[in-house]
């Protein structure tokens, strides 16, 4: 979901946005379709440290477009989980439960993008290579 989506309810306006994102998605895939490089001259991934165990999230997969779609997605909803560390009274009212609640959304939502991520580099480097 893109930014804009989350501030209208207007199904053309929605209709619209979500051509414009498969617009883009297919952009993206065409533009990688035609990348080839020497893969020995790059290094697109890197051997990463996981430190969350036992965390499941939801499995990615897609094209590069789709993929990149994803990671903005997960971006916008850290965005406006963040907004709620600036709203004071907020966080002060929260219960224990809540505030738990909040900052396990918190972790998952940035696993989640970290794993889109990490799927991203994995299968650019599949097609450039």
């Amino acid at each position: 979901m893109c930014l804009k989506e989350y501030h209208t309810e207007d199904q053309d306006r929605l209709w619209s946005l979500a051509d414009q994102r498969g617009q883009l998605v297919g952009e993206i895939d065409e533009f990688c379709a035609r990348l080839k490089i020497d893969p020995s001259s790059v290094t697109l991934t890197f051997p990463s440290n996981k430190v969350y165990v036992g965390v499941t999230v939801q499995n990615m997969h897609g094209t590069l477009g789709e993929l990149a779609a994803e990671i903005v997605d997960a971006n916008i909803d850290m965005w406006h989980l963040q907004e709620i560390n600036y709203d004071k009274s907020l966080l002060e009212s929260y219960t224990k439960e809540q505030m738990l609640n909040y900052l396990i959304s918190a972790a998952r939502l940035n696993i989640e993008r970290n794993e889109a991520i990490d799927r991203f580099d994995r299968e650019l480097a599949c097609t450039v290579s």
